[in-house]
């Protein structure tokens, strides 16, 4: 799961309007916190959620 949310986080914080400097910083915080990887792929399910909303 960190691996996973180390190479997810870049994109996702590029697409928000991030930073080179910021997603890089945010892919180190995933490979050495548990806890950044957990919020990394909560952020790819609300960026998920908020381009393509589920059907109601």
């Amino acid at each position: 799961m960190l691996g996973a949310a180390a190479l997810a986080a870049p994109p996702a914080v590029l697409i928000q309007g991030g930073d080179l400097h910021v997603a890089l910083l945010a892919s180190l915080a995933c490979l050495a916190t548990p806890g950044a990887a957990i919020e990394a792929m909560m952020g790819l399910a609300r960026l998920a959620l908020a381009v393509a909303p589920p059907p109601r």
